[in-house]
């Protein structure tokens, strides 16, 4: 790393904290403003922090891969109060004072220039969530419902869209996508694409389509929601089984992780609702 002070005498002169880059991110050092635009892009969940999916996710739109422990490093080499998690504060640090192992060696050349560099781009394409050839056929669907030309589609809209009738997960879906606006713009229908087009993907975000509260938890109410859709499971059976697979006392909160338990060893009482995520995805994505 060449810092200021080695440069040649007409190079302009700048603080060594700013001859730094974050590969893939940043061209230069952003402002906390610029930083939380970013962060906010990468934060497709919209729920304050950065786990790994947002974080699989990105680099998945991106056209790049990562095993999950590579994630997981990515992440431990930013959180810094080993929470899993990265907040906006660290991934600020990250943009304003990054450690060694985020210099750019080659930020001399950048820097001695003196020309300024754009703002950041959006990192997420959606053209790259749904394959190219069915972008236009959704859009095309969408534009049918939105007779109005307004832009976006209510939750009747969407329904329409899905060709499914009401139901309480359905509308929570509607609402995640949508931030709660009620409003479901193309873009945020191309984003929400993303949670759908992997079981893995699926998988979690069915434990966030029947959070129903937004506690993080699943209460015993949510849990037996999803349960229920099992049509072919005595729900008061198997609240019982589940509860003991799960090592909980019964009707205690479930975790994500322990929920995600569930797929592994008892896959009867999730195979419903997860396949009816399969089937939005393709219907949206194929037809």
């Amino acid at each position: 790393m060449v810092k200021a002070g080695n440069m040649k005498e007409t190079a302009p002169k700048r603080k060594t904290d700013e001859l730094f880059l974050i590969p893939g991110i940043q061209p230069r050092l952003y402002s906390a403003t610029e930083s939380r635009q970013v962060f906010d892009q990468i934060d497709l969940d919209k729920n304050g922090c950065l786990d790994e999916s947002d974080i699989r996710n990105i680099l998945l739109v991106t056209g790049q891969t990562a095993t999950d422990e590579e994630i997981r490093e990515m992440i431990r080499m930013v959180d810094h109060d080993g929470s899993g998690l990265v907040t906006f504060e660290e991934f600020n640090i990250l943009c304003s004072q990054p450690e060694a192992v985020f210099q750019n060696p080659d930020i001399e050349k950048a820097a001695s220039t003196g020309n300024p560099s754009p703002s950041p781009s959006p990192i997420l394409n959606t053209s790259q969530v749904i394959p190219a050839e069915y972008r236009e056929l959704l859009l095309a669907k969408f534009a049918t419902i939105d007779f109005d030309d307004l832009g976006y589609l209510t939750l009747p809209g969407f329904l329409q869209l899905l060709s499914r009738p009401e139901s309480r997960h359905l509308k929570r879906m509607f609402d995640l996508l949508t931030q709660s606006t009620g409003k479901l713009s193309t873009e945020a229908l191309l984003s929400g694409l993303i949670y759908l087009q992997s079981d893995q993907e699926r998988r979690k975000f069915l434990f966030d389509l029947f959070d129903f509260n937004e506690s993080g938890m699943l209460e015993r109410d949510e849990l037996m929601s999803v349960v229920q859709l099992s049509k072919n499971v005595h729900s008061h059976d198997s609240e019982a089984f589940i509860y003991d697979v799960l090592n909980l006392p019964r009707g205690a909160p479930v975790s994500s992780g322990k929920f995600q338990t569930l797929f592994d060893v008892c896959p009867e009482f999730v195979f419903a609702p997860l396949q009816e995520l399969e089937e939005i995805y393709n219907n949206l994505t194929r037809n």
